[in-house]
């Protein structure tokens, strides 16, 4: 057994894996324990921001690397590459989805210096089976609705536009900030409503009607639904917070700081409140020590758990759809999946209307 500050390790070498949990104490209080094990350590030959994704039916997972060219689909259960993609005329950006079984969306840059490009590729047939491409605009970051059907972008003219996949059209531009860009974007469960964020504001919307309903003051680069659609989670701003609000009770509920880290990325695990946050120390003084990966409650801001330091700087994370997996990709080039021990444990409790009064 090592002991690691107040995280204790559990080696098991026969075995191959690594049970960790947490033993931390907050405030006088001891945090309840979570476990997890270690499933693969994936170490890619290639430095730079890496980015893992799960299917939607769980069995596989993604990884690229910013920069790159190339995709790693590998099997769930073995870390088995079952496709690899390369192409030389794209460099991998920031935005990964997966669309359904075989096919994956990426925000790429071409290497001429083009426009950002959002790709739709068949891994299964190893092709490119739609570009989407706006000349002189930039793609930030894009969202994929739910059920598969509907893609949403934010672009650099502060459009959010939208389109059908099944057919392949435009089916939507929303101005949303004219004067300034639009950040990120993400869709409802349920695929009805849009959520964006500016250089001003985050906003709801309805999508068909192109109509806002909500408006919520402040400068935030992530923005998630939890997948009730209760929730709206937002983070980080220039104080390294992250904001909770409740959209059914029209409040904002909980705004917390993680010491230590300025969050870059998080994830929210499926039908619970806990919410997994990677990032460096601090945004405000960058630096590339490592604060963990660090789980929190989305309802109150109170810690935990935390998962194990081991040198890697994570700067994404990603839960598997059915809750089972959890995945977490480093800077330095390792990716790294855990399955989770009782998922049970995180997404036990009931949601209120208390909070802060805005």
């Amino acid at each position: 057994m090592k002991t690691h500050g107040s995280l204790t390790v559990n080696l098991f070498l026969a075995a191959g894996i690594v049970l960790l949990h947490s033993s931390h104490a907050v405030a006088g209080k001891a945090v309840s324990r979570v476990e997890y094990r270690i499933q693969h350590v994936i170490n890619l030959a290639t430095l730079g921001y890496h980015h893992v994704r799960f299917s939607r039916d769980s069995r596989r997972f993604v990884t690229i690397t910013e920069g790159s060219h190339d995709f790693w689909v590998r099997d769930i259960a073995t870390a088995k590459v079952v496709a690899h993609w390369h192409n030389q005329e794209l460099e991998l950006s920031r935005e990964l989805h997966f669309l359904g079984h075989y096919r994956i969306a990426s925000l790429s840059s071409p290497t001429d210096g083009a426009s950002n490009t959002i790709i739709i590729w068949n891994w299964s047939l190893n092709s490119i089976e739609w570009r989407i491409v706006l000349p002189g605009i930039s793609i930030h970051y894009f969202a994929v609705s739910p059920d598969g059907t509907y893609l949403a972008a934010t672009c650099s003219d502060g459009s959010l536009r939208i389109w059908s996949i099944s057919n392949r059209k435009l089916v939507r531009i929303i101005n949303v900030q004219p004067r300034g860009n639009l950040i990120d974007v993400d869709f409802s469960p349920d695929g009805t409503m849009v959520a964006t964020t500016d250089m001003k504001s985050a906003k709801l919307w309805k999508w068909r009607r192109s109509e806002k309903v909500l408006a919520i003051s402040g400068v935030w680069n992530r923005i998630q639904f939890d997948t009730t659609g209760r929730y709206l989670v937002f983070g980080a701003n220039r104080r390294d917070q992250i904001a909770v609000w409740d959209i059914k009770c029209r409040r904002e509920i909980t705004r917390f700081a993680l010491p230590g880290m300025g969050p870059v990325n998080f994830a929210i695990v499926p039908n619970g409140f806990i919410v997994a946050v990677v990032g460096a120390l601090s945004s405000r003084t960058p630096n590339l020590s490592n604060p963990g990966i660090r789980f929190v409650d989305i309802r109150n801001g109170k810690f935990h758990a935390e998962l194990q330091r081991d040198g890697s700087l994570f700067l994404d994370v990603e839960f598997s759809p059915d809750g089972q997996w959890f995945g977490a990709a480093s800077i330095g080039g390792r990716v790294q999946v855990w399955r989770l021990i009782d998922p049970t444990r995180l997404k036990r409790g009931k949601a209120g209307c208390a909070g802060r009064n805005k």
